[in-house]
């Protein structure tokens, strides 16, 4: 029973970590990467950026904070990657977030992702920041690594 409450308890956290709220996106991607990118799986990650609190609402924040660590789990499971960088950082009007590794990259077709079989993660990132009025957008090849930047409209 312990067991189940500890899982229970981590898989909660995992979907929305309480610093996300206190401390903000920037910061609690930057302790998620550090704990689970480099210290668990020995990649080299690099978050670059506006390091401060943006104005987005729970829904928002919690989207990107997913999407990021999906993404960059990806490189974790698939890329065999040395290295990857996060970039996070306010346009005129939106938050860009820009995840580029130096892995083997793949062969990309957006027509794919349309496909629920072809990737199940990067569909529902795809479906998410389309409900949310964001974009996603993935630039790959083989032996060239991935590049996803996501993009999010800014609440006033």
């Amino acid at each position: 029973m312990l067991q189940a409450i500890q899982a229970t308890r981590e898989v909660i956290f995992d979907l929305s970590p309480p610093q996300l709220n206190e401390i903000g996106l920037y910061a609690a991607t930057a302790d998620w990467m550090d704990e689970e990118v480099e210290t668990k799986h020995g990649i080299k990650a690099r978050l670059t950026g506006d390091d401060r609190v943006y104005n987005l609402d729970d829904n928002m924040r919690v989207l990107l904070f997913r999407s990021i660590r999906e993404l960059l789990m990806n490189v974790v499971k698939h890329a065999r990657a040395n290295c990857v960088d996060v970039n996070i950082q306010e346009t005129a009007k939106d938050l860009e977030i820009t995840v580029r590794d130096d892995g083997k990259g793949f062969h990309y077709n957006p027509k794919m992702m349309r496909l629920k079989s072809s990737g199940i993660g990067l569909f529902s990132i795809q479906e998410r920041m389309s409900d949310m009025g964001g974009t996603f957008e993935i630039q790959s090849a083989p032996v060239r690594g991935s590049k996803a930047i996501l993009s999010l409209p800014l609440t006033n």
